[in-house]
């Protein structure tokens, strides 16, 4: 089958305010036939999960309607600026792309695997590789940045562009909020912050393809509904071919655990952007699926994906279903 990019002709147009949600017990009798009542009923599915989870919460949440304009379903404080850990590894990896599509860099471009760039904790594969000074392609260090967080990658990548770009680029992005955080005298960078409200604007213009090329976007958007990518949280309790609809980007450190993406319909358009930050005082040294704020998750995906099963996303060039095929090797 020919391949189409993931680009959706998604307007701009946002219609904020939903009915009050019914009942838990009422609400799931039986799937939402509208884009208005999908998104009720993530409103109501989003408040049960996280007050039974605990925390402190930030959200914003939208479905799509088929003319492409936007309900909102959730805004909990989503203006409030909070630490965005790695989920600001799509910035990153965004800025990166420009450069590519601007023809400044390219993805087989090789950058330096050596100290001070290798992040000898944390998250990632590259700290195991054992053979030290080598040199990778750009294009593996933003595959491993998206898919399992790769916390050298994020290093690697200041090798392309600075902190300083990336703030620029959010800046002209109209994400004033959403930066990294410079280390002074060094191209690097700490994972810095955003809002709920802008990691949700920086998905839609991911898919509206207002943000990057088209090759570039379905390069991302490739890599961030893979079956390697984050699979703890909203894609936890989902099929193989269900994960396949969902790109995400998830981030956790210290009391915080946040995720953001995009889930898509059946057919293959997008239908759900999802924008989580929160907090919980306790469990700060589990980060598994385990943690309350990360289960919460777990269910609420489930639980959207079943929302919007007999509703269409927004219209445009859809997404190709990719078909998992594990290999022996």
């Amino acid at each position: 089958m020919k391949r189409r990019t993931v680009l959706t002709a998604i307007g701009a147009g946002t219609v904020a305010g939903i009915a009050v949600p019914v009942a838990a017990s009422a609400a799931e009798e039986t799937t939402p036939s509208t884009p208005a009542k999908a998104a009720a009923r993530i409103a109501e599915i989003y408040r049960q999960e996280s007050a039974e989870a605990g925390g402190t919460w930030q959200a914003y949440i939208t479905v799509a309607n088929t003319d492409g304009t936007l309900i909102t379903a959730v805004d909990e404080e989503s203006g409030k600026v909070v630490d965005a850990w790695s989920t600001n590894k799509f910035p990153v990896a965004a800025t990166v792309l420009d450069r590519v599509d601007k023809g400044t860099a390219d993805l087989h471009t090789e950058v330096e695997v050596a100290d001070p760039f290798i992040v000898w904790s944390g998250d990632g594969v590259i700290p195991f590789d054992g053979a030290y000074p080598s040199r990778i392609s750009l294009g593996h260090a933003i595959s491993l940045l998206l898919s399992i967080s790769e916390d050298t990658s994020s290093r690697l990548c200041s090798q392309i562009v600075t902190a300083a770009e990336i703030n620029a680029y959010m800046q002209t992005q109209g994400l004033p909020n959403t930066q990294v955080e410079v280390i002074p005298g060094s191209r690097r960078w700490y994972l810095g912050w955003t809002s709920a409200r802008e990691m949700h604007d920086l998905w839609q213009k991911l898919v509206r393809g207002r943000l990057l090329s088209a090759a570039s976007t379905e390069y991302l958007v490739k890599i961030m509904r893979s079956p390697n990518a984050f699979a703890e949280g909203i894609r936890s309790k989902l099929g193989t071919v269900e994960r396949g609809r969902v790109a995400t980007k998830a981030g956790w450190m210290d009391t915080g655990r946040c995720e953001a993406g995009v889930i898509y319909d059946a057919a293959g358009a997008p239908v759900v952007t999802y924008s989580l930050y929160a907090d919980h005082p306790d469990h700060q040294d589990d980060y598994s699926g385990n943690h309350p704020l990360i289960a919460a998750r777990a269910r609420m995906g489930r639980r959207f994906v079943r929302a919007v099963d007999r509703i269409a996303g927004a219209p445009g060039l859809e997404l190709e279903p990719e078909t998992y095929r594990p290999s022996n090797g």
